[in-house]
């Protein structure tokens, strides 16, 4: 790991050279995200099929990402007070070791026969302990000038984790189990904690959290958070669902490994991409990155009511997978330089913006539920995604200094 750790700090140093200071929290902070994310990665995309094939609905699956998503608002509170006191670091060191748990509980599904909607809590927990630890980590240790092309770098990290994680656990859940794939996840988000016990915190700790005299200043913003939420959309629900409706409907014989797959291609073409829009937007390009992402969603919003072969579904995911960095680069870089404008609040500004995402998310799935409650599920599971492509086009709202 120390080999490791070396090898990406040279890189970083010959990579990053206008950075001053932060080489090592900026190294430690790629190593373990790229574990992270090859953990989670394993299993992620896996887990609406598996809750499938144990018998839930679909409908079941989306009840699932529903409580995950309105029971974020309630956690992010929790967790903020807990990030600020702990600090950001330890914070995500308590993610993964819930991230585990989490695994655990899918690896005794069933067996156990755990509620769903607890396995949800638990998930959105993790994930709340780990997104607003790393926001206010990286948010606090990146430069503006780059900000573009450091925010590329670790999507970069991050999607070489999502190259190799999808066609692993897939293949392993194919011609094994899908438990084999999440105890190797569960080894894996272990291994990641290593990297951070290298790395001091980069904020200050003991800090209480408040919110005094942030909520004017976020509602101004409203166009720049409708922005943030709709691109949450595009790549979470748009990315997941679409992912399930083909496994149901596509690749029914060989749903973990042709998800798997297909996964891992269109994350390696993706590779590419994310750097080369990193450098544009630090070239003041953010705002024409954002129109020619919501001009795409919508073009992948109707060509999804088409697809019905493999050849369609891989051609879509690989392209879109392609140019989802269009959006999430320019709209993460303006995320953090405006965070960084809340002195002393920067863990209440994030921990606000990732409510509000979570909340909105929670509330367009609401209309999912009824209508799969009428009309035949699968259908409106696809529809959804449809739908979802639409309100991902409103990344257009994001303003740029």
């Amino acid at each position: 790991m120390q080999r490791v750790r070396k090898t990406v700090y040279k890189h970083i140093k010959r990579t990053h050279k206008w950075r001053q200071m932060g080489h090592s929290q900026l190294t430690d902070l790629y190593l373990s995200v790229g574990i992270r994310t090859t953990a989670v990665s394993l299993v992620g995309v896996f887990i609406p099929i598996y809750l499938h094939q144990l018998g839930y609905s679909i409908a079941d699956v989306v009840v699932y990402y529903t409580v995950f998503a309105f029971f974020r608002v309630l956690i992010n509170l929790v967790t903020a007070q807990y990030i600020g006191w702990v600090g950001p670091k330890h914070a995500i060191i308590a993610s993964n070791i819930l991230a585990i748990c989490h695994m655990a509980m899918l690896f005794s599904l069933p067996s156990i026969g755990w509620p769903i909607a607890v396995i949800a809590m638990l998930h959105t927990t993790a994930n709340s302990l780990f997104f607003t630890s790393y926001h206010t980590d990286f948010s606090k240790i990146k430069t503006n000038k780059d900000g573009g092309k450091e925010i590329g770098h670790m999507m970069v990290i991050s999607k070489i984790g999502r190259v190799i994680g999808p066609a692993v656990g897939g293949l392993l859940a194919g011609f094994s189990d899908i438990r084999v794939s999440i105890a190797v996840a569960a080894g894996l988000l272990m291994s990641s904690l290593i990297p951070l016990f290298f790395t001091k915190e980069p904020v200050k700790t003991h800090q209480k959290i408040s919110y005094k005299g942030l909520l004017p200043k976020v509602a101004a913003g409203w166009r720049d958070h409708t922005a943030q939420f709709a691109e949450n959309i595009g790549v979470v629900l748009v990315g997941g669902f679409w992912s399930f409706y083909i496994a149901l409907a596509i690749f029914s014989e060989a749903p973990y490994e042709s998800i798997g797959l297909i996964s891992t291609g269109a994350t390696f073409v993706s590779i590419f991409t994310a750097h080369l829009f990193g450098v544009w937007s630090d070239k003041g390009g953010g705002k024409t990155m954002v129109r020619l992402s919501g001009i795409l969603s919508a073009v992948f919003a109707v060509f999804r009511v088409f697809i019905s072969s493999p050849v369609g579904a891989i051609s879509h995911n690989a392209v879109k997978e392609a140019t989802n960095p269009s959006a999430t680069i320019p709209i993460v870089k303006e995320f953090y330089a405006d965070a960084d404008t809340y002195p002393g609040q920067r863990i209440a500004y994030i921990t606000v913006i990732e409510c509000i995402s979570a909340f909105l998310r929670g509330l367009v799935l609401l209309p999912v539920l009824i209508l799969m409650a009428y009309f035949d599920q699968l259908e409106v599971l696809r529809l959804s995604t449809v739908a979802f492509g639409f309100i991902s086009c409103l990344v257009v709202l994001r303003r740029f200094k």
